[in-house]
């Protein structure tokens, strides 16, 4: 069961206090801030001229951009985030930190999508008008590469936990932890070079997704 895997509130750190009380600030604030966003066309004037500017990439980072387009995709995500769990599953067997695995990703998602369902922003006028019904705010792209960095980041602190690590593996972790965490960064990039994304979609994306696992993760065990 879960509920045996939550920390108790009084073995709530300060820092946990913290990171749980600012994540409801956002949960709270985050449609509101979506809607005023949607509705504010000198905002978006504004982020039309950023996504404008990052749309004059090179050919190279248009065709790069498109291949991080496909992968982080709903469909790739959900099967990327799937055998991730199952490979977890397989290798720790305890369902105890599956499920837990399997919360820190599945709760930011659907917040992602309630919050695109809610704010109904409408996507750039870009050339890929296609994509106008799939509301922009947040970005479900950016939000899948956090949540699948997440899932690998807690994999490997699962490995940790069972090996006394070396320097040499030390440092393999850290290469490992800056490469992962720069992917949802770099997704988040190839969104506004397609122009397909505002900024604030993005971001949101990014802070949400980031702060939902983080208080998951803290608050359970």
């Amino acid at each position: 069961m879960l509920s045996a895997h939550l920390v108790p509130l009084h073995q709530w750190s300060a820092r946990v206090r913290v990171l749980v009380s600012v994540t409801l600030i956002a949960l709270i604030c985050v449609v509101p801030i979506g809607k005023i966003i949607a509705d504010n066309l000198g905002f978006d004037g504004s982020e039309l001229h950023i996504v404008s500017e990052f749309q004059k990439a090179s050919h190279g980072f248009q065709v790069i951009s498109a291949v991080f387009g496909q992968v982080f995709a709903p469909p790739m995500a959900s099967v990327a985030l799937l055998l991730t769990l199952c490979v977890i599953q397989w290798r720790y067997r305890d369902w105890g930190e599956t499920i837990r695995g399997m919360v820190m990703v599945l709760i930011p998602l659907a917040v992602v999508l309630a919050t695109k369902i809610l704010v109904d922003r409408n996507r750039p006028g870009t050339a890929l008008g296609s994509l106008v019904k799939d509301p922009s705010f947040p970005s479900g792209h950016t939000a899948g590469a956090v949540c699948l960095v997440v899932l690998i980041l807690f994999a490997i602190h699962l490995h940790k936990q069972q090996m006394t690590a070396g320097v040499v593996h030390q440092w393999i972790y850290v290469l490992a932890y800056v490469v992962l965490i720069a992917v949802p960064i770099c997704t988040a990039l190839t969104r506004l070079v397609l122009g397909v994304h505002y900024p604030s979609d993005v971001i949101a994306s990014l802070v949400l997704c980031s702060l939902i696992s983080g208080s998951i993760y803290s608050i359970t065990r």
